[in-house]
């Protein structure tokens, strides 16, 4: 599966899409509620529970460091398919 962000560049996987991905696969197709997808960041495990949830498989961090930049903690992590991963929580002293 390829995943596409706003400005058109490739995405390595995408939360959202997958869930919708594994939900209409076993919905409309009639496939089985677990589902093994390939995206750019590897084979990941869906699994269609009931009231229409999806829970899904997230690559897990590899590398993770935090970054301060003007009182703002900036996490940065490289996820085992090399994927970029930001986060950014507000400090308070």
């Amino acid at each position: 599966m390829e995943f596409y962000n706003k400005d058109g560049s490739r995405a390595e996987m995408c939360g959202k899409g997958l869930r919708c991905a594994a939900y209409y696969s076993h919905k409309r197709m009639n496939l089985g509620g677990n589902l093994k997808i390939k995206t750019d960041a590897g084979i990941l495990d869906t699994e269609v529970l009931t009231n229409n949830r999806v829970k899904i498989q997230i690559p897990i961090i590899k590398e993770f460091e935090e970054l301060i930049i003007d009182r703002q903690a900036i996490y940065h992590g490289t996820l085992e398919s090399r994927i970029q991963l930001f986060a950014k929580a507000t400090l308070t002293s």
